[in-house]
């Protein structure tokens, strides 16, 4: 049986099922939850906290994963603990 997909958190390092964690990706230079986890494009992910978003943001991970200059909305920081 093959195993799923693993992908790394941005904010803690952490390793787990892709299944597990949050995907992000940059539309217009915005970063954007991907919850259906197939929007096009590079993504990076987090674990489900709000800690390890905030964590992503403040050493600037989203920008070196996603290659691009990343914007983070603060309407995305309030609802990080939300799904």
């Amino acid at each position: 049986m093959p195993q799923p997909p693993v992908r790394t958190c941005v904010g803690c390092g952490r390793r787990a099922a892709k299944a597990e964690l949050v995907r992000y990706v940059v539309r217009s230079g915005s970063l954007e939850r991907d919850p259906t986890g197939s929007a096009a494009g590079r993504g990076a992910y987090t674990c489900p906290s709000a800690e390890c978003l905030e964590q992503a943001v403040a050493r600037k991970r989203f920008a070196r994963s996603l290659r691009a200059a990343v914007a983070v909305p603060e309407a995305l920081l309030r609802g990080a603990g939300e799904g």
